[in-house]
């Protein structure tokens, strides 16, 4: 029995270390998705033509 239980304990490290590298990985893209969007939100609001507001009481 001691051979299936260190078997199953080896599965379980490297089922927590696959789930601990997918979730680094995920958390990597999802930081760049939204590096990504928060330059393009910059460069669009630099060359946006500027609006102007009239205020109407």
């Amino acid at each position: 029995m001691r051979g299936l239980k260190d078997l199953v304990d080896r599965l379980n490290r490297q089922s927590q270390e696959r789930a601990r590298a997918n979730a680094r990985a995920a958390a990597t893209e999802l930081s760049r998705a939204r590096v990504e969007r928060e330059e393009v939100e910059l460069f669009l609001a630099a060359h946006a033509p500027r609006r102007r507001v009239s205020r109407t009481a």
